[in-house]
């Protein structure tokens, strides 16, 4: 059985394997670049306590730039990596 606690996961990482051209390798690119930018101002919102994260325009800009930044990993990814 798979060790699934916490400390065990701490050490996993997650490979994802693509086949892009230039055109959606570069598509990619800016889809990292621009979620480092939605982190950076996810991160400095963290700071305000008194923020709901849940009424939050870095934070759903965040969400919105990861679902975007995975959706694209799957629809390049070869098979092994989306299953």
């Amino acid at each position: 059985m798979e060790d699934r606690t916490q400390e065990a996961q701490a050490n996993y990482t997650y490979d994802f394997a693509v086949e892009a051209d230039e055109k959606a390798l570069a598509c990619l690119r800016e889809l990292l670049d621009a979620h480092k930018g939605d982190e950076q101002k996810s991160f400095v919102r963290t700071t305000i306590q008194y923020n709901s994260a849940d009424h939050d325009e870095a934070m759903d800009a965040y969400n919105d730039g990861m679902l975007k930044l995975y959706s694209y990993i799957y629809e390049l990814s070869v098979p092994e990596t989306r299953s």
